[in-house]
């Protein structure tokens, strides 16, 4: 995750279904029009916001990924010198990505 805000999306989107499913009237017809459960496609609701997880599930892997090869390729190692913020200074004075 990039940020809290990604976080706070993703609480919000898993609430909204939550409570979709968890409103009685959803399952109940009205006037011989079908439950609005009947209109979600089965579960619709729920695989979007499950998908959404392992969006983020695989986006913090791959960052951890990331971070443990930088560890692991900086000279730091060979020092036993891995405090993170050393490690950012390290690599924000030598690289010019700077989506290091």
């Amino acid at each position: 995750m990039k940020n809290i805000e990604e976080y706070q999306n993703l609480v919000a989107l898993l609430k909204t279904t939550l409570e979709f499913y968890a409103d009685d009237t959803n399952y109940a017809e009205y006037m011989g029009n079908p439950a609005t459960i009947a209109l979600d496609a089965y579960g619709s609701q729920a695989r979007f916001a499950l998908s959404k997880i392992k969006e983020v599930e695989t986006q913090s892997q791959k960052l951890l990924e990331d971070y443990e090869k930088l560890v692991a390729d900086s000279e730091f190692m060979e020092s036993g010198e891995t405090s993170p913020i050393e490690l950012i200074k390290h690599f924000n004075l030598t690289h010019d990505d700077k989506n290091v």
